[in-house]
């Protein structure tokens, strides 16, 4: 805001020189319009904080002041642009991964995670599996937490599908394996040797070919190596289903 004050008022200071009216009217409507953006500033941040503590069972409670102010670091044309409105945020419903631009999902997502140590943002991830019917550990959510940088976190809220995300997967797995272990077992009931093997025997190279295809499709060459190693540990194939 005051890099775009500045030149107006050099203007309005240069003109106030030569006296009159005319000049102290116009520094009365900058000012006027000054506060009455950053009235709008407050009255947004206001609305996020009461839409997050007034939620009694957001993992969020006690960072609304936080996240607020995280928000609001991004210039409030910038905000309103991407959907950021008083009226959106005011919206009992509003949900800011499906009614925000994906430049303001971002923009949330940046602040939440910005407000969060990695033990919080773990209990997220684990309420979040939840919620979608999956079990995941602590352990596991704690290294993902750990692991995964701001901007990986935020590529995985904004756009799940993109081949960015499956990079972030890639890495997930080759850094917290125990997650892709227990999946193995449970939806393919292999034993847990078995599953322990096949994740050793998948190098961080080979999940990337696999989960961060460009064209969303995998090559037969890269499916065949993935399934070599299914093989070479011992697991019938006709459980990949």
């Amino acid at each position: 805001m005051k890099k775009l004050l500045l030149p107006i008022l050099t203007v309005l200071l240069v003109f106030s020189a030569c006296g009159g009216d005319s000049a102290e009217k116009a520094v009365d409507t900058t000012e006027a319009a000054a506060e009455a953006n950053d009235g709008k500033r407050q009255a947004l941040a206001d609305a996020i904080l009461t839409a997050i503590e007034g939620d009694e069972e957001t993992p969020l409670s006690g960072k609304g002041e936080c996240i607020a102010n995280a928000v609001l670091e991004t210039d409030m044309a910038d905000l309103e642009k991407n959907g950021l409105t008083l009226e959106a945020v005011s919206d009992p419903s509003f949900d800011p991964f499906d009614d925000f631009t994906p430049a303001g999902t971002e923009i949330v997502a940046a602040a939440i995670t910005t407000c969060l140590s990695a033990a919080e943002l773990a209990e997220i991830f684990v309420q979040g599996a939840e919620e979608d019917g999956d079990e995941l550990s602590i352990e596991v959510a704690t290294c993902w937490a750990e692991n995964l940088s701001t901007d990986q976190i935020i590529t995985i809220f904004t756009n799940p599908d993109s081949p960015e995300a499956g990079e972030v997967i890639a890495t997930s797995i080759a850094k917290c394996p125990q997650a892709f272990i227990q999946s193995l077992i449970d939806e393919m009931g292999i034993d847990r040797s078995a599953a322990e093997c096949v994740v050793e025997g998948l190098s961080e190279d080979l999940l990337l070919r696999m989960f961060a295809a460009e064209d969303e499709e995998v090559s037969m060459e890269v499916f065949q190596e993935y399934l070599q190693v299914f093989v070479e540990c011992g697991v019938d194939l006709e459980l990949l289903g």
